[in-house]
């Protein structure tokens, strides 16, 4: 159960971050980027992996 818990704060906080970095990407780029919603998704996705791997690391 807990790990529901972490795994939704974990995603919205993912979330938040991941735009967050875009718009600054933008604004230090000078302009809308092309394809932005494929970059957000790359930025997204990182964090995700790194979050999981984190949150519930695989058996050693």
């Amino acid at each position: 159960m807990e790990f529901a818990i972490l795994y939704t704060l974990g995603a919205v906080a993912a979330y938040f971050f991941a735009d967050w970095a875009l718009n600054r990407f933008e604004a230090a780029y000078g302009k809308p980027i092309p394809y932005r919603h494929f970059l957000f998704f790359i930025i997204l996705f990182g964090l995700a992996f790194i979050m999981m791997s984190t949150i519930n690391p695989p058996p050693q």
